[in-house]
């Protein structure tokens, strides 16, 4: 025997309806958070080439975290302030290395909300030519 199709109260058009407000909430939220781990992808190898130039060239550390406060603000981040560490360590077999350590965020806004994204990165190399 057939079901009877039309005696049915319409339950799965309501399923229906939050399933599809549901991806549209996760659609949204990828469209607001995916951008922002791509640029911190992208800002974390630019702080890498960066040291890696500043090591090379020997830069001071002044002149790398000026360079890292341009790439922050390509990028669209923030440094935390007093958080940008950028020295020279004499090593004990070897050239010196230059280290960073840096702690930065990006604020998204959402409907009511504003959610600060936190990071930090760390990069180092030695100082000299090879």
């Amino acid at each position: 025997m057939m079901p009877n199709w039309r005696s049915q109260r319409g339950d799965g058009k309501v399923g229906c309806i939050v399933s599809i407000a549901m991806m549209a909430a996760f659609v949204y939220l990828a469209v607001k958070c995916v951008p922002v781990y791509l640029a911190k992808i992208e800002f974390e190898e630019e702080l890498a080439r960066v040291v890696s130039q500043a090591g090379a060239q020997a830069l001071s550390p002044q002149a790398l975290d000026k360079n890292v406060e341009r790439i922050a603000e390509l990028h669209e981040f923030e440094i935390v302030p007093g958080t940008l560490n950028s020295k020279r360590r004499p090593s004990i077999s070897g050239p010196p290395k230059m280290q960073l350590d840096v702690s930065y965020f990006r604020s998204v806004e959402f409907p009511g909300y504003t959610h600060r994204f936190e990071f930090n990165a760390k990069a180092s190399t030695y100082v000299g030519r090879l």
